[in-house]
Formats: C-alpha cells, structure tokens, sequence
C-alpha cells in the first residue's frame, strides 16, 4: 500500500556530533540508536544491541524536534513496515558502519521503492539519506506546460 511517509532529519551537532534520520510511516517508526551514549569511536565502530523508539512523539520527548522533514508520497508502506517487524525481531546490533539509523533507513526506504536500492556505494550518513530523498521527490515532480513559450518555461 502506497501512503505519505516522513523523514525526520536532526543535523550533525544536535545528536552526539553524529546526526539522526528516522522514518515514519502511518503504522511504524523507524528510528534506530545505539544501546547507550557512545563515549569512544571504538565502541562506535565495534557496536552494541541496538534500540529503537516506538513513535516520533517519543523521539520528540527524549531528543527534540528534527531540523528537517521531507514528505514522501509513493513508498509501499506496507513492505516497510512489514521488514521493519522483521528487523526488530531479529534483535539487531548498532554499528556506526554497518548498521546505523541512516543505513537502516536506507534499507527501509529500498524496501518501499526499488528506485532506491543499489544507490549507495560507500558509507550511508543521514545527510547522504536525506540528499536521496530530496531527489527522489524532486524527480517525481511533473511539469506540466499549457501553452507557454520557450522563454517562460525556461524561466522555472
């Protein structure tokens, strides 16, 4: 099922120097943290059990609003959600390269749009997540032109 789904985006200096992205759809919330506040990069890398908030306004409580939310109207809700049942059930481990909120979100949002799988080649940051979310959306926009000359279009 395709429904609106939001990405929350909190820049590099309001979460621990690292940044935070976290998907929401109507049924889920996809926002997954390390077990603990991460005092060394070693215990970044190496990683820990990881946790996750159960809606926004539980994120909100705990961390306070995002710096960014971008709307995005053709994912498959229903095949996120469905993997992000899968994924919590598994008991998964944080790990700042492997499997950090961004490169979970990531995986979330290829489940619900195959335009986003394979798009990554390296690292996954939230800020590289949020970068492919606005160019999705903004590749979706359809103009549509009713008789204007040349040079107006070419002036939007």
């Amino acid at each position: 099922m395709v429904q609106m789904s939001h990405l929350h985006f909190w820049f590099t200096d309001c979460v621990k120097g690292f940044g935070h992205v976290a998907l929401q759809t109507d049924n889920s919330y996809i926002s997954f943290w390390p077990c603990d506040d991460l005092k060394s990069v070693f215990r970044a890398i190496g990683g820990c059990p990881g946790k996750w908030f159960d809606s926004f306004e539980e994120e909100i409580d705990a961390k306070g609003y995002p710096n960014k939310t971008l709307h995005v109207s053709d994912l498959d809700t229903s095949k996120i959600e469905k993997w992000w049942k899968q994924f919590k059930s598994a008991k998964p481990h944080w790990n700042l390269s492997s499997q950090s909120c961004s490169s979970v979100v990531y995986q979330a949002l290829s489940e619900g749009s195959d335009e986003f799988k394979n798009r990554v080649d390296g690292p996954i940051t939230p800020s590289l997540v949020v970068k492919l979310v606005d160019s999705h959306i903004e590749k979706k926009k359809v103009k549509i032109w009713f008789g204007a000359c040349k040079p107006c279009r070419d002036k939007t």
